[in-house]
């Protein structure tokens, strides 16, 4: 808006200063930056004395993730939804994605980064930040995110879909309730559902439900999220959880396209893999990943619905199936075997705890304190006959074998996702009390998880991943400060030359 100098009386002594004014539209005032000149002498701004560092802000690893939240229009989002909040958020959002800490370390953080100059004035004490998350989670704005950030960048393509478990000791979050524990910690949960865009790797949208809601219910709700917000040219993958007569019946009859590998325990699943003994035919012989693997086409009826889809044989995935059953099959029958039974002790729920899932590959008598084991021959056949065979199913498209197995195999980029929220952004063990409070974290985590999924495709595309894990990578830009001097100017330490490449490799300026 304009520049002048200012003059300032400190006791006999006359200093200039050079004052920027700029308007800042995510404020929606002016601000001012004020540079020293020099003292007055003669009329002239002249410095009396070299300048000294007053203290030195983390700067370098800001920049990538910064540069993530722009390419994707997130920081846009952000100042034209939360106003006046954007830029807190903002920064708990890169303290989750650079190095996360608990909430009454915030402000410490924030103090230590440039961004304490670049945000400057912003209140994170603790309470003061629970505040904020409450605002946000009792609000329209995660929706209206979600919104924005589907139609910028997920217009169509696949989608990868599932559910996980958040566990807390809070009595307060009317969510939590028991339900099927993927944590097995026997706490209370809410389950949270989450869309990743494969093509972008980076998630969609997400969604929270009661920890009693079955898998069915958030599916069908997920469906109808998915096409409000206009998207409409999709192919949902499904982990095998998701397979159910219940869930196949609500797919077909919301016209969803899906890809989705058919569970074992399912009757008529096991017969169409035992009658299927011509699959090793050389005529369904294909090469997939340097690896040969058979892929015959075949048709499973799940109630009145037929699906198209393939029975997979991999070799390869045969024998490392084989090699880690065989080995858990040896070592419980050794452990059965060396256990020592007193009077007190009850035998069946001992076996019970030692086999656990392998119950039904042992059978046992008890003679003088010891379990006299045996190995049931027909069940571990039967078991091994399943192994490296696999069925992914299909609807809404045409079925080519290649395409069904890659879209398939792409359905751990929503794991990693649920990994990364958990344990890189520290979204567990929840620490909140409100419902809200939990919403509004949730909502920054989420925008963490862009971010550090975007950088690390980046990284992947860009082949630093050889060289560098992320933490590894936030480290060494780490070392790269902004020096803020006694007259108020900041200077940038030198760019090493680890520090070089990586910028010179992602295309960023530090």
């Amino acid at each position: 808006m304009g520049c002048f100098i200012r003059r300032k009386k400190d006791g006999e002594n006359e200093y200039f200063y050079e004052v920027t004014t700029t308007y800042d539209p995510s404020i929606k005032r002016s601000r001012q930056k004020v540079r020293y000149l020099g003292k007055n002498i003669d009329g002239q701004p002249t410095r009396v004395r070299s300048r000294v560092a007053r203290r030195s802000f983390n700067y370098g690893e800001i920049v990538p993730a910064r540069h993530v939240m722009k390419e994707l229009g997130i920081t846009e989002m952000l100042d034209d939804l939360l106003k006046n909040d954007s830029r807190a958020v903002q920064v708990l959002a890169l303290n989750r994605v650079l190095r996360p800490v608990p909430s009454h370390l915030i402000e410490a953080w924030y103090e230590s980064s440039y961004l304490y100059y670049e945000y400057a004035g912003l209140k994170l004490k603790s309470q003061q930040v629970s505040s904020l998350l409450e605002r946000i989670g009792d609000s329209d704005i995660p929706e209206k995110f979600m919104d924005r950030l589907s139609k910028q960048c997920g217009l169509g393509g696949a989608l990868v879909f599932d559910i996980t478990s958040l566990t807390s000791h809070s009595e307060q979050i009317d969510l939590l309730e028991y339900g099927y524990n993927r944590e097995h910690d026997g706490l209370e949960q809410v389950n949270l559902g989450m869309v990743v865009d494969k093509k972008n790797g980076i998630p969609l949208m997400y969604d929270l439900y009661p920890g009693s809601i079955v898998d069915v219910l958030t599916l069908v709700n997920t469906l109808k999220r998915i096409r409000a917000r206009g998207i409409t040219e999709y192919s949902l993958v499904l982990d095998r959880g998701f397979f159910s007569k219940g869930n196949i019946k609500e797919l077909v009859r919301e016209e969803a396209s899906f890809i989705i590998p058919a569970s074992h325990t399912l009757k008529s699943v096991k017969e169409l893999i035992s009658t299927c003994k011509d699959v090793r035919n050389p005529c369904y012989l294909r090469k997939y990943d340097d690896k040969t693997i058979y892929a015959k086409p075949v048709q499973l009826d799940i109630g009145d619905i037929r699906l198209d889809g393939f029975l997979y044989y991999s070799p390869s995935r045969e024998l490392d199936e084989k090699e880690g059953f065989t080995c858990r099959l040896y070592d419980v029958r050794c452990r059965l075997e060396q256990k020592e039974l007193k009077e007190w002790m009850n035998p069946q729920e001992i076996f019970e705890g030692i086999t656990g899932s392998m119950e039904q590959y042992f059978s046992y008598r008890v003679t003088e304190g010891r379990f006299h084991v045996e190995i049931k021959n027909n069940a571990v056949a039967q078991r091994l006959n399943k192994m490296g065979k696999f069925i992914i199913l299909l609807h809404g498209f045409q079925p080519v074998w290649d395409e069904c197995l890659s879209m398939y195999r792409e359905k751990d980029i929503v794991e990693k996702a649920f990994k990364t929220i958990k344990k890189d952004v520290r979204l567990r063990p929840l620490n909140v009390k409100k419902a809200e409070t939990l919403k509004g974290l949730l909502f920054v985590c989420f925008i963490s998880l862009i971010v550090r999924m975007r950088l690390l495709r980046l990284m992947k595309e860009k082949q630093l991943i050889p060289n560098y894990t992320m933490e590894s990578l936030f480290f060494e830009l780490e070392k790269l400060k902004k020096i803020e001097l006694d007259d108020g100017e900041f200077i940038t330490t030198e760019v090493t030359k680890k520090q070089r490449e990586i910028f010179n490799t992602l295309g960023l300026t530090p």
